[in-house]
C-alpha cells in the first residue's frame, strides 16, 4: 500500500514539474502584461511606434509597469517614489535622479504630482530641457528623446 501511494507521488511530482517548465518557458518567450491604466498603455504604445522601445526609458511617475512591459530595468534606484520616502531622502533622490536623467534616452513625464514635484528641480528641468526635445505632448504625459 505505501509503495503505491509512494509511486503516486513520484509520478504526480513528475508530471508536475513538466509543467511548470513548460510554463516558465512559455512565459519567459511571451510575456504579458495587464496594464490596467490606459494612460500607461498609451504610453507604452507610442514608445512602441516610435521604435523606442528598445532605448533606455526613464518614468518621471509612479508607473513601473513600463518598466516590467519594456523588459528594462529602471535607471534609477527607485523606480516607485513613495512621497514620504522622497521627503526623507531629498538629497539623494536629486542625484539619483540626475544619475538616471543621464544614463537615459527616453523620458517619460506623467501629469501627476509627483512628477510636478520632481520635474520642477531646477537641475532636473534644466537637465531636460538642454539635452532632451519634446517629441509627444499629450494630456496626461509627455515623451523627450535624447
Amino acid at each position: 500500500m505505501g509503495q503505491i501511494f509512494f509511486a503516486s507521488i513520484l509520478i504526480f511530482i513528475f508530471l508536475f514539474g513538466k509543467k511548470i517548465k513548460h510554463q516558465y518557458f512559455y512565459f519567459k518567450n511571451n510575456r504579458q502584461v495587464w496594464v490596467d491604466d490606459k494612460t500607461s498603455q498609451m504610453a507604452i504604445n507610442s514608445l512602441m511606434k516610435k521604435k523606442l522601445a528598445e532605448k533606455q526609458v526613464f518614468v518621471l511617475g509612479n508607473r513601473p509597469e513600463i518598466y516590467y512591459f519594456l523588459n528594462q530595468l529602471p535607471p534609477t534606484y527607485f523606480p516607485l517614489i513613495l512621497p514620504f520616502v522622497s521627503s526623507f531622502y531629498s538629497s539623494f533622490f536629486e542625484k539619483d535622479l540626475i544619475d538616471g536623467l543621464n544614463n537615459a534616452r527616453v523620458i517619460i513625464v506623467f501629469n501627476d504630482d509627483l512628477a510636478k514635484k520632481i520635474f520642477k528641480l531646477e537641475r532636473i528641468k534644466s537637465l531636460a530641457d538642454n539635452q532632451f526635445q519634446l517629441i509627444e505632448n499629450k494630456e496626461n504625459y509627455q515623451i523627450y528623446y535624447r
